[in-house]
C-alpha cells in the first residue's frame, strides 16, 4: 500500500472513530484494515495502539487485563457476528485456557465457556459475557499446537 493509499486510510478511520464511535461497525472495519496495512508495513506498534482500549464490559475486563500483561497481543476486535456480539476481542497466537480463567477470576454465571469448530467461518475458544455480549476469544484448541496457552 501507497503512504498516499495508508494516509487516506487513516483519515477514514479516524473521521469515522470521531463521527460514529468506535462501537460502530464501519469504524472497527476501518481499524482492522488500518491494523493490517500497519502490520504489512512493518509497524506492528502502530497496530497495537489501535487495539489499546477494547471498552470491553467491566465483567471481562480484569481477564483482558491480565491477558494482555503477559503480551499476548490483540488480533482483532469488533461486533463481527451480528447484533448479539458487542465487542469481541481476538488475540494472536494463543489459546485462552477458558475454564481456568472463570476459576482464576471467579467469573459470574453469565459468563460462558464458548467453542466454536467453523469449517469455513473459522474456529475459537474463549468467554463470552452473556449480559453484555462481550467476549475474549483465542485459538480452538484444535488449531493451537504452537500457541501460547494462557491460564
Amino acid at each position: 500500500m501507497s503512504f498516499a493509499s495508508l494516509h487516506k486510510l487513516q483519515r477514514q478511520y479516524q473521521d469515522t472513530l470521531h463521527a460514529q464511535g468506535a462501537h460502530h461497525r464501519e469504524t472497527q472495519r476501518l481499524r482492522d484494515s488500518l491494523a493490517i496495512q500497519y502490520r504489512n508495513a512493518g509497524k506492528g506498534a502502530k497496530a497495537d495502539e489501535l487495539y489499546r482500549d477494547s471498552g470491553i464490559c467491566e465483567h471481562l475486563k480484569p481477564v483482558e487485563d491480565y491477558i494482555r500483561s503477559l503480551d499476548v497481543k490483540v488480533r482483532a476486535m469488533g461486533s463481527y457476528w451480528g447484533h448479539n456480539c458487542r465487542m469481541w476481542v481476538y488475540f494472536e497466537n494463543a489459546m485462552l485456557d477458558a475454564e481456568a480463567l472463570m476459576k482464576k477470576f471467579n467469573l459470574p454465571d453469565f459468563v460462558s465457556v464458548h467453542t466454536h469448530r467453523g469449517t469455513h467461518d473459522g474456529s475459537e475458544h474463549g468467554l463470552v459475557c452473556n449480559i453484555d455480549h462481550d467476549a475474549l476469544m483465542g485459538l480452538h484448541p484444535d488449531d493451537a499446537q504452537t500457541a501460547r496457552v494462557v491460564r
